[in-house]
């Protein structure tokens, strides 16, 4: 045990998207749902150890990570998750520890799916996709 400072932090995402809406016959199942209830909490906890180790750090999302559902059954991807302990490795430093922890709700999903090369998304809609580009 050592000492750390800790660090308590609170955003937003708009990532997710609710996947409990209706079909045509009005019947509620896996389909997407932009008008649904939806909780944009991000929440993170940060340890520094007081001697300069590299930091650890949590984060929550109410959103599953399953960006190969649909395309790649059989195929394992860190989604999201991955992608943000990417991000805060490359500001943080290599050795930081990063793990994500599923939010409490979970019927969301990702809004936005990859089309080809990672730099592509298209958003998810009941009726239509339309192409973006990465920011």
């Amino acid at each position: 045990m050592r000492p750390v400072k800790v660090e308590v932090f609170e955003g937003t995402s708009q990532l997710a998207i609710n996947r409990r809406g209706k079909n045509k016959q009005g019947r509620r199942g896996i389909i997407p749902d932009p008008q649904g209830p939806m909780d944009e909490k991000v929440w993170v906890l940060k340890l520094t150890p007081e001697n300069g180790d590299s930091p650890a750090v949590v984060f929550s999302f109410a959103c599953h990570p399953v960006i190969v559902y649909g395309y790649a059954f059989a195929a394992i991807s860190p989604d999201f998750p991955g992608a943000t302990r990417n991000v805060l490795r490359e500001t943080l430093g290599e050795k930081a520890h990063v793990q994500f922890v599923q939010g409490s709700r979970g019927t969301f999903v990702r809004e936005w799916w990859p089309i080809s090369n990672m730099a592509i998304f298209a958003l998810r809609s009941p009726g239509t996709c339309s192409r973006r580009e990465r920011n």
